[in-house]
This record gives C-alpha cells, structure tokens and sequence, in this order.
C-alpha cells in the first residue's frame, strides 16, 4: 500500500480551486519524501503544475513518478 501525504478537493469539476490558494496549500506543504494526490480532471492542477514543479525543484527537490 502507498499512502499520500497530502490531497485536497480538486475533483470536482464544476467547483475548481482557485489557483493561487492552490499553489500555496500545495507548495506550503512541501517536506522530503511528500506523496502528492492531484486529480488529473482538475483544471486548476493543470494550471499551477508548472509553477508547483519549478518551486520543489527551486527548493532542491526531484520530482518523480512514484513506481
């Protein structure tokens, strides 16, 4: 089993996180070894991916799939 460390509400496609609050609830949890679960029918997740993705690399992380 693989357990995430963190999810929030992004499923629902009629009722997006708004951007900035999401790249700050994603980015303000950022700590080593973090398991992120992103809907991929979130508009809002396609939005703030990028940006997110530089953060943790800005920050020294890797970004990979998990296998």
């Amino acid at each position: 089993n693989v357990f995430w460390s963190f999810a929030y509400v992004d499923w629902k496609t009629d009722d997006q996180p708004d951007p900035a609050d999401a790249y700050q609830r994603i980015t303000e949890k950022t700590h080593e070894g973090a398991i992120y679960l992103l809907h991929s029918v979130s508009a809002t997740n396609a939005a703030v991916l990028g940006d997110v993705i530089d953060y943790w690399q800005g920050q020294g992380y890797e970004v990979r799939a998990y296998r």
